[in-house]
């Protein structure tokens, strides 16, 4: 059988053709939740400022995952910081192993019964 090189460019270019319908939809539903939900925009804006203070007071941000019976946390930057079976757990370890670092986090309601501890 011999190659068809017809075929080869035609699926090419619908390939290609595909890829930039997708990409310019991609950027449309992008435009449409800035220009529907402004309320929304302006909320992930803050929050990124905020970070971003916190971050240049020294303070890093953690991230906390469940994975089965053990806790995992982490740098907003995806560095392990402890790992165990209660938040208070990984807090104390982080806190032995990190003495001159400073961390902040934030816990959605859903978060903490996940997690396992009482939101404040």
């Amino acid at each position: 059988m011999e190659f068809n090189w017809t075929e080869f460019l035609i699926n090419a270019a619908l390939f290609w053709l595909a890829f930039k319908i997708g990409q310019t939809r991609g950027r449309l539903e992008v435009l449409k939740e800035i220009i529907i939900r402004p309320d929304e925009i302006n909320r992930i804006v803050k929050k990124f400022n905020k970070e971003e203070q916190q971050e240049s007071r020294g303070e890093e941000t953690m991230e906390v995952e469940r994975h089965g019976d053990q806790i995992y946390v982490y740098t907003k930057s995806g560095e392990f910081l402890a790992q165990g079976k209660t938040l208070e757990d990984c807090l104390n370890r982080i806190e032995r192993r990190f003495p001159e670092r400073k961390f902040r986090g934030h816990l959605t309601k859903e978060q903490a019964d996940n997690l396992g501890v009482s939101a404040k």
